[in-house]
């Protein structure tokens, strides 16, 4: 699956069929860093705004 530009990575982690199992590829400078600490931030602060919610 390829990340549109407008969608969240959280939206992709949250798929039923993915099931918080995610493997990011890309060139060199290609972003993949970036979407990673986007994707720890959502999920940090979803964890701060329920006390259920597992820990990243």
């Amino acid at each position: 699956m390829i990340l549109k530009l407008t969608q969240k990575i959280i939206e992709v982690f949250d798929r039923l069929d993915i099931q918080g199992r995610l493997l990011i590829l890309g060139d060199p400078g290609s972003g993949k860093t970036t979407e990673l600490l986007h994707l720890a931030q959502d999920l940090t602060k979803r964890t701060c705004e329920a006390a259920y919610s597992p820990i990243p």
